[in-house]
């Protein structure tokens, strides 16, 4: 069947939240069992509470109780990102099986609200825009969380793919879970393939899947943290701990600028004074950086990034082209973030990495 209307559980990042809530609703946090202040009720708060193997867990408390409304606001972000990627994957990998479509209510909330939406009222992406944005790349290739399979997805509506995986796992130290394997395959317009399940381990691991086709040299990237039973995070809580986060290095590489919709330009304005001129408003600028993680210790996971403008905010609307993204010990990513105005720093932050802000209006020129 077509899927008009179909959603998850939303949350706005923390700057968000600070613009919209009185100090003293916000912190007044939701407790373990959904309950919540008047205010967040008000703005139509929508929980976290699931059912797995029969007790209620609340997800953003599966991950460790959150200390205040930033806490809080993060793990909701890494919440979105899973939920959203598989609500989407789940979709596309039983597509002309059980599903011909599926709509998205809504990409955007009317109103500063606390449900419905892949980017909030200030146009600030949330962890369920950048796990949509990873469900829905083609060619794709996921992982099932439940069944462990792998299945290569191709919504080509007239191109057939030949092609390869390249399928390892790691320990979350850097380690080789698994050695790698390369899996051929053949997968028909408009269709998909599955593979046989992937093993279990005793500690959670990081599958890594790239998909190659001949259409790109570095192939395409799928990465997804596997916990030792499906949707059970808690063990990752020690890691956010202050003696296990860990130190990533944040170069600044260059700027670039291309084209921005006219259509973005005009809807950003409506909500976010940015000053630029009329000449400005119709190119994005971009940054390029290297992110490093240290050679010793464990993976950096979820990591993501945000353009700031010259008083330290947002720059809004702004993407990246990876977010909530992991990183290996002594592996190094490039990533690139644009956005419709002035970019003089980025801050990143990752679930168990310090945050840390890299200044370029000395460091890099057009």
């Amino acid at each position: 069947a077509f899927q008009p209307e179909i959603g998850s559980s939303s949350f706005p990042v923390f700057s968000s939240l600070q613009r919209f809530l009185a100090p003293n609703s916000l912190g007044s946090i939701p407790d373990a069992s959904d309950n919540v202040h008047s205010a967040w009720a008000w703005h139509t708060y929508e929980g976290y509470m699931t059912t797995i193997d029969n007790k209620s867990v609340n997800l953003v408390y599966n991950l460790g109780e959150p200390s205040n409304a930033s806490e809080f606001a993060f793990r909701s972000q890494v919440v979105q990102f899973m939920q959203y990627r598989a609500l989407f994957e789940g979709f596309s990998q039983f597509m002309w099986k059980y599903y011909s479509g599926v709509l998205m209510w809504k990409s955007q909330s009317p109103w500063p609200s606390l449900r419905g939406f892949l980017y909030d009222w200030y146009l600030h992406p949330t962890g369920g825009f950048y796990g949509v944005r990873e469900a829905t790349k083609q060619p794709h290739a996921q992982l099932d969380f439940h069944t462990r399979r792998i299945t290569v997805i191709n919504r080509a509506l007239q191109t057939d793919i030949q092609g390869s995986l390249q399928v390892q796992s790691f320990f979350l130290n850097g380690s080789n879970a698994s050695s790698a394997r390369i899996l051929t395959f053949g997968v028909l317009r408009n269709s998909v393939v599955e593979f046989e399940p992937e093993p279990r381990y005793e500690a959670p691991s990081l599958l890594r899947i790239i998909l190659k086709d001949g259409t790109s040299f570095d192939g395409y990237l799928s990465e997804y943290l596997v916990p030792v039973l499906p949707s059970d995070f808690s063990t990752l809580r020690s890691l956010r701990q202050p003696s296990t986060m860990q130190h990533v290095s944040l170069t600044p590489q260059s700027r670039f600028v291309k084209p921005f919709s006219r259509m973005k330009q005009k809807r950003s304005e409506q909500h976010v004074g940015t000053g630029n001129t009329a000449e400005q408003a119709h190119f994005a600028q971009g940054i390029r950086a290297e992110v490093v993680a240290p050679v010793q210790g464990n993976a950096c996971l979820f990591v993501t990034m945000v353009p700031l403008d010259l008083a330290g905010h947002p720059v809004l609307p702004h993407e990246c082209d990876l977010g909530y993204f992991h990183l290996l010990p002594g592996e190094k990513k490039v990533v690139q973030c644009s956005a419709r105005g002035h970019i003089a720093s980025l801050r990143l932050e990752g679930w168990n990495v310090f945050s840390v802000t890299a200044d370029l209006e000395d460091a890099l020129v057009v």
